[in-house]
């Protein structure tokens, strides 16, 4: 199984992270969890994931997920949607 590398992740996390304050701007809440989870599959390696969660109060209003599984375009165009969801708030 391959895997977006943690440079390329963390990278990523640095674009999502300015994104949050914007979030949080408009009056809602926007979480941000950046994980590692250990490769079941060849012990000792890991990789990298992220989630963006927006809350209107209590409620979830929409999430994105940012996943090494995925290609690197995947990745760039889910930030696209993030960075155009924003752009309406």
């Amino acid at each position: 199984m391959t895997h977006l590398s943690d440079t390329f992740m963390l990278d990523m996390l640095a674009k999502v992270q300015p994104i949050q304050a914007e979030i949080l701007k408009s009056g809602r809440s926007a979480h941000v969890d950046a994980h590692v989870h250990e490769d079941i599959d060849d012990y000792g390696k890991h990789h990298i994931d992220i989630d963006v969660t927006i809350f209107d109060g209590s409620a979830l209003v929409k999430s994105f997920d940012f996943s090494s599984l995925d290609s690197e375009e995947q990745c760039e165009a889910e930030l696209s949607a993030l960075v155009a969801y924003v752009h309406t708030l």
